[in-house]
């Protein structure tokens, strides 16, 4: 008789399907509401928009060797630094320029780019 108590004590304990119902419709609804808000993302959606960023940042990159090559020959030491820091910072104003091209919204929902 007490195993029989205690099974159904411990049966009651769980969530009933319709707990479990409930509270799943519940964390969707609050997910919902936080996408609806801007503050939940897709993971597709941010898979999409960091890929776009690392090929502009690949891209850049691999295109230094033939970009460069022709303008460094023969130049000293110094005027191979500036070219080099030139089109390092290129790079990377393109990367700042395709991470500030996203759109997102700000704390209030409102668009910003």
């Amino acid at each position: 008789a007490f195993e029989d108590e205690r099974a159904g004590a411990v049966e009651s304990d769980a969530d009933s399907p319709l707990d479990r119902f409930r509270k799943a419709r519940a964390e969707l609804t609050e997910m919902d509401l936080a996408e609806r808000r801007g503050e939940l993302l897709r993971k597709h959606e941010v898979c999409q928009a960091v890929s776009e960023v690392a090929s502009t940042m690949r891209d850049g990159l691999l295109g230094f060797s033939h970009k460069l090559a022709p303008r460094l020959h023969g130049l000293p030491i110094d005027g191979i630094a500036i070219e080099l820091d030139t089109a390092v910072r290129e790079v990377l104003e393109d990367f700042q320029d395709r991470l500030t091209a996203l759109p997102y919204e700000d704390n209030d929902g409102e668009n910003v780019a």
